[in-house]
């Protein structure tokens, strides 16, 4: 089977492939969050209760995926 790319007007549908999408791998266990103070190591329980935005740095890879939903719960109705 040849796949081609469609237009980005055309609606997302069950088997699309997209490839190079980033995957954000995050550990809650284990994470670098960078405050005032600069990087520190911490669990998410430190840092869940905080009202205020957390900056953390996380690894992004690119992996290919494919659309698994049926057509018919990917369209959006028209409001």
């Amino acid at each position: 089977m040849i796949y081609e790319f469609p237009a980005a007007t055309d609606p997302i549908l069950q088997g699309d492939i997209f490839v190079d999408l980033p995957r954000i791998e995050v550990s809650l266990r284990q994470m670098i969050v960078v405050g005032d103070q600069g990087e520190s190591l911490v669990e998410w329980s430190m840092v869940a209760g905080k009202q205020e935005p957390i900056n953390i740095i996380v690894p992004v890879r690119p992996v290919a995926a494919i659309v698994a939903t049926q057509d018919c719960d990917a369209t959006r109705c028209k409001v």
